[in-house]
Order: structure tokens, then sequence, then C-alpha cells
């Protein structure tokens, strides 16, 4: 049995903006972990990744990372006014690899 496999689009906006959010980040003189969520939509095994833009990421008092969620859900629905077939796909993070903080994200 072949393995399925997915087939994703990632539109170069995306690049752009998540180049410009390390670049203003490190112009700035701050040189934390950038994270971003990527929009678009997905139709089977087809993800089209089409738009991205910036989170507000904070460490809490106990070390866990934590997001305003308020702005992504303020600039989510932004975006699903302009754009209603799009949907929140997930999240990108600069660094090495993912740590241990991250996984709060996900719930």
């Amino acid at each position: 049995m072949a393995a399925a496999s997915l087939d994703v689009h990632l539109h170069p906006l995306v690049l752009i903006n998540v180049s410009d959010h390390v670049v203003r980040f490190r112009s700035a003189g701050r040189p934390e972990r950038v994270f971003g969520a990527l929009i678009g939509a997905q139709e089977g095994r087809r993800i089209d990744v089409h738009n991205s833009f910036e989170l507000i990421a904070q460490d809490g008092a106990d070390g866990v990372r934590v997001l305003d969620l308020e702005f992504f859900q303020q600039r989510l629905g932004q975006y699903l006014e302009v754009f209603p077939r799009y949907e929140f796909l997930g999240w990108y993070s600069t660094g090495a690899g993912p740590d241990e903080s991250d996984k709060a994200l996900h719930k």
C-alpha cells in the first residue's frame, strides 16, 4: 500500500511576510524567536498556504509560552472577512527547532 502524501502549495507572500517579520525583530535588536499564523485553504490532501501574520507570544511567569489570543482572534477575523474560504492552518516560528515551551501553543 502506497503512503498517502500531502500536496502543499506555498504562496510567495508567506515567505515575504515571514522574512519581513524576522528582519523587523532583528533590526529592533530583539533576538527572541518570532511566531506567526499560517492561513489558507485545505481540501482533502491539498493544502494551500496563502498568507500569514505575526503572533504576539510571551514567556509567562511559569516559563510556558503564552499567545495574545485576543490579538490572534482579531487578526484572523479580519482576514476571514475578506477571504471567507481561508482558515487557520497552523503556526510558524524561527529558531533551531521546537522547544518544550512550544507544546502549550498547541492547546
